[in-house]
């Protein structure tokens, strides 16, 4: 008799032990959820939107580098000039640097008291030197109509679909269109090579036609202007021409392949012209419609000389 009571004792215990376990399960999964719900409601978002001091000229592909390990480092303004990026309670403060061409920087500290909503991020633009050519800021908007004044060609060239392809923003179609009607243009007769000198008497007022197009439709980032403009920056009489077409095709971003999006490289399009199956530095061909463009009266647009 007397061994009975400890292995009654022991079913005793035993009886808690799923109790125990039931209980430290339930509390695991209110943790859990209270994390979760804790987690959620202290992530927000902050929305900017950069516009031009005075004028409130929304700029778009204005470029943003946020200096947080946990965010994007770098993105891009779309085409209502504004930005987002998640930022959490726990987040230390997140140095915010916006950049567009024809602007000074814009440096702000955002924190995770910071007010919610739409904030505007206004920038200054530059005064310009008069060692600097004279343009508008790269990403201002231009008004999107065209006249037929605009479509002119001396040749009797139709540019009617490639207004159509760059007023959509269809960068890769628009760039293989440019390239169709410089062989349509300049050597009727081929469709994947153009000759040197066709190209040095290449009529002014299409090349003019097709430079305004590209320019109008990216917000002056794209064309022959711009693209002519860096040409002329990257000349160096101590270097040989190679050279030199190389570090116009590295400031291109050439060097790196075609890149048919809006935040390509100033000067990056188009780029199909020079040769339908080569991208890299400039050939000499390049380098002669360029030098065309200058003579024709073609000026950059959206670039800064530096000295």
């Amino acid at each position: 008799m007397s061994g009975g009571s400890p292995s009654g004792s022991g079913s005793g215990n035993n009886i808690w032990v799923p109790i125990i376990v039931a209980l430290i399960g339930a509390a695991a999964v209110v943790l859990v959820g209270y994390w979760q719900y804790f987690h959620k409601n202290n992530t927000r978002e902050f929305v900017g939107r950069v516009v031009e001091s005075g004028s409130e000229t929304r700029i778009r592909g204005a470029k943003i580098t946020l200096e947080e390990q946990s965010a994007p480092p770098i993105m891009y303004t779309d085409s209502e000039g504004t930005f987002s990026f998640p930022i959490k309670s726990s987040s230390s403060a997140i140095r915010v640097r916006v950049e567009a061409d024809g602007y000074e920087k814009f440096d702000r500290l955002i924190t995770p008291s910071s007010k919610t909503g739409l904030e505007e991020i206004k920038l200054t633009p530059i005064e310009l030197e008069t060692n600097q050519i004279q343009i508008e800021p790269q990403n201002k908007l231009i008004p999107e109509g065209t006249s037929s004044n605009e479509l002119k060609s001396s040749v009797g060239v139709n540019y009617t679909q490639l207004q159509h392809l760059l007023s959509e923003g269809s960068w890769k179609e628009a760039d293989q269109e440019t390239s169709q009607i410089f062989f349509q243009v300049a050597n009727p007769q081929r469709t994947d090579w153009i000759d040197m000198i066709a190209l040095d008497k290449f009529p002014c007022e299409d090349l003019q036609t097709i430079d305004h197009l590209w320019a109008k439709y990216s917000g002056a980032r794209f064309g022959f202007g711009i693209q002519q403009a860096i040409w002329e920056s990257v000349q160096d009489e101590t270097l040989p021409p190679v050279a030199i077409r190389e570090n116009f095709g590295q400031q291109v971003g050439w060097l790196d392949g075609p890149d048919f999006t809006i935040n390509a490289p100033k000067g990056h399009l188009p780029v199909s012209w020079i040769s339908l199956n080569w991208v890299g530095g400039l050939r000499r061909g390049g380098g002669i419609l360029l030098d065309r463009a200058k003579k024709c009266g073609i000026q950059a647009v959206g670039f800064q000389r530096q000295y």
